[in-house]
């Protein structure tokens, strides 16, 4: 790196320090309330499923973790291997986590500077930290935060390295562990590749550039449908959580809210 960009990198780092204090701050103090509060040791539904995930991971149920897959099944993984590293401990479990989310607000205002201006940056950045349900995500093992540290870090990496054939494909790595992380992230995976189709100049490159975003996607992914078809000998992408959710919000039995079906599990 030449004098020259080093101090281009270190102006960049002193236009960020404004997000860092805010989501440090932010997140200290929300984890100061939350650990005195009962939401600390009373784990909701989801945060439930995702926490026992990971225990059962834990103990060594490497090969099951949960059957069939009915969520993101990254998460858990994640999760499990924290507890390997600091411990089963809901404290330090969300300091690891607050980590990842301040890191998060840094991308948003990273992004927003070089996609648009240094206010936007500033002001996205901020702003992120007093997402309630981003931040709360981050406390009460919620997926929703890792989901969009993927998806950041896969735009921010073809951002960075403007494009290149390795930024290209890293990214699609990235946005296959957010897929697995939750499935409906595809849907990212769709957009990028109109992104690239748009703005390569050629609809050539834009192709092979697409090729090799989605050949990115599939090796993240290609494990878990691997797994899911051994033991199930159907082909599931990631999870069968769609259907499921599908049926239970659009059939003529909805209730609007979460009931078990009583035919199927």
């Amino acid at each position: 790196m030449t004098p020259a960009e080093r101090s281009v990198a270190g102006e960049r780092i002193v236009r960020l320090l404004p997000v860092l204090l805010v989501a440090v701050a932010v997140r200290a103090a929300l984890l100061w309330f939350y650990e005195r509060s009962d939401l600390a040791s009373c784990l909701g539904m989801d945060p439930s499923y995702f926490y026992t995930s990971a225990i059962r991971i834990y103990h060594g149920e490497l090969t099951q973790g949960h059957g069939l897959f009915v969520g993101g099944p990254l998460y858990p993984y994640f999760l499990a291997m924290l507890m390997k590293l600091v411990g089963v401990d809901y404290l330090r479990l969300r300091l690891i986590q607050g980590a990842i989310g301040i890191a998060t607000a840094l991308l948003i205002a990273w992004l927003g500077e070089r996609l648009y201006s240094r206010r936007v940056g500033v002001a996205a950045g901020v702003a992120s930290s007093f997402c309630g349900p981003l931040v709360l995500g981050e406390l009460g093992f919620e997926n929703e935060f890792l989901v969009t540290f993927f998806t950041l870090a896969a735009l921010a990496l073809l951002v960075a390295c403007r494009r290149s054939r390795g930024a290209i494909f890293g990214s699609g790595l990235l946005l296959g562990l957010a897929a697995l992380t939750r499935g409906n992230q595809l849907f990212a995976v769709g957009l990028t590749i109109l992104w690239l189709l748009a703005t390569m100049g050629g609809w050539r490159r834009g192709l092979a550039d697409s090729a090799l975003l989605v050949a990115g996607v599939c090796l993240a992914i290609a494990p878990v449908t691997i797994r899911n078809y051994r033991q199930y000998h159907e082909f599931i992408a990631i999870s069968a959580h769609g259907g499921y959710v599908f049926y239970l919000g659009n059939s003529p039995q909805a209730i609007y809210r979460y009931r078990a079906l009583s035919f199927g599990d």
